[in-house]
This record gives C-alpha cells, sequence and structure tokens, in this order.
C-alpha cells in the first residue's frame, strides 16, 4: 500500500495548486480555502480536505485544482481517516472527472492504487473501511464485480461474513445481488464454520447465513 501510494504521489506532483481557486462564497468560506493551502500536501489533515471532497468540483475548483488534492485524498481515504459518509456519493464522479482530465501516469497510479486497496481490505480485519464500502467505491469507479467478488475465497473469514450480512440488507445491485443468491457465498461461509473453534468468529458466519436464508 505504501508503495503504491508512493507512485501516486509521484504521478500527480507535476500538478500545481492553484492559489487563486474560484469558488462560492456561499458554499466555501475563505478561511476553509485559506487552511487547506497552507499545509504541504502530504500533511492536510482529513477535517480540512473533507470539505474539498463535497465541494470541489462542484462550487469550489476544476479539474486541474481537484488534481493536485488527489494523492492526499486518496491517502487519507485508504487509510480509514476520510470516512464521509457520502464517500460512495462524491469521491466516483469526482475522481472518474479527475482521472479522464489526467495523464496516462496519473490513472496507472490510481489504478494499482485501487488494486492495492481492496486487497489490503481483504487481508486484514477489522480493515481500515468495511469491505462493502470498498466495494461500492472500487465498482462505482468502473471496476468489475466479479473478480473483486472472487477474492473472498481467500479473504478472512471474518470479512467474508461482515460483507455478506451488509449486502444481504443493503439492496444491492444487479451484479452483487446475483452472487449473494448463487451457491458460493453460502459455500464460503460454511466452509469457514467447518475450519474454526472461534465462537465470536461462528456466530458471525451463523448470522450471515441467517441473512442469506431469510433475503434469497
Amino acid at each position: 500500500m505504501r508503495d503504491a501510494i508512493e507512485q501516486v504521489y509521484r504521478a500527480y506532483a507535476p500538478v500545481p495548486l492553484n492559489p487563486d481557486v474560484e469558488y462560492c462564497d456561499h458554499c466555501v468560506s475563505p478561511e476553509q480555502v485559506a487552511a487547506l493551502h497552507s499545509y504541504p500536501l502530504r500533511e492536510v489533515p482529513a477535517g480540512t480536505i473533507g470539505r474539498l471532497l463535497t465541494k470541489g468540483l462542484s462550487t469550489w475548483g476544476d479539474e486541474a485544482y481537484f488534481r493536485h488534492f488527489v494523492p492526499r485524498l486518496l491517502e487519507l481515504i485508504v487509510a480509514g481517516d476520510l470516512n464521509h459518509v457520502s464517500l460512495p456519493v462524491y469521491l466516483p464522479g469526482k475522481l472518474s472527472r479527475c482521472l479522464a482530465a489526467g495523464t496516462p501516469d496519473e490513472r496507472e497510479a490510481v489504478d494499482r492504487l485501487l488494486t492495492a486497496w481492496w486487497a489490503d481490505t481483504l487481508a486484514r480485519y477489522p480493515a481500515p473501511l468495511d469491505a462493502l464500502t470498498v466495494y461500492e467505491l472500487l465498482t462505482a469507479l468502473g471496476r468489475p464485480g466479479e473478480p473483486l467478488l472472487a477474492a473472498f475465497s481467500v479473504a478472512k473469514p471474518a470479512h467474508l461474513a461482515s460483507f455478506v450480512a451488509d449486502a444481504a440488507i443493503d439492496h444491492p445491485p444487479p451484479e452483487l445481488d446475483a452472487w449473494l443468491r448463487g451457491g458460493v457465498p453460502a459455500a464460503l461461509l460454511t466452509a469457514a464454520g467447518n475450519t474454526t473453534d472461534d465462537l465470536e468468529l461462528l456466530a458471525q458466519l451463523d448470522w450471515a447465513l441467517e441473512l442469506l436464508r431469510h433475503n434469497y
């Protein structure tokens, strides 16, 4: 993850900060803009850059301005330090616009980070962001869902249980809905339950299976 984040910083290094950015002062205060500009990029706090995630590209700056902050935004997001309730709503469209306006190096670096993010999410439990939120973000950014879901065959069982339980009650999109209705999630949950004596994990696995049976 660290190498992938550093690659994003390198790819976006040529994108300068526009100190005279235009913004709507009814939506963003001059103090908020000045505060964002007062930090070196790698040190911008989540609370300072969070407003840009919601107002950037609409009433605060353009693609070039937003692109300057992409490395720090992504670094904070994958670390779980910028877990805005509407993250799946705001990030995909804004990042997609910036990638379309950016360079091949930028797109390659972000793609590598997204790949590393999913692998890192499934490799540890709990992860900085829950697996369903990361899945929703990645698919909204154009990642095909099938290989993401296939990775649950080697993920920590607690992630599988949490993901299935969350998705089963969350009106999932068609591809995820079809996966839940198929036999793979139930088979993985059952297999995981047959190979552990961890009572807490067994309860998680049983709850996920119960939700599958009830909703599907």
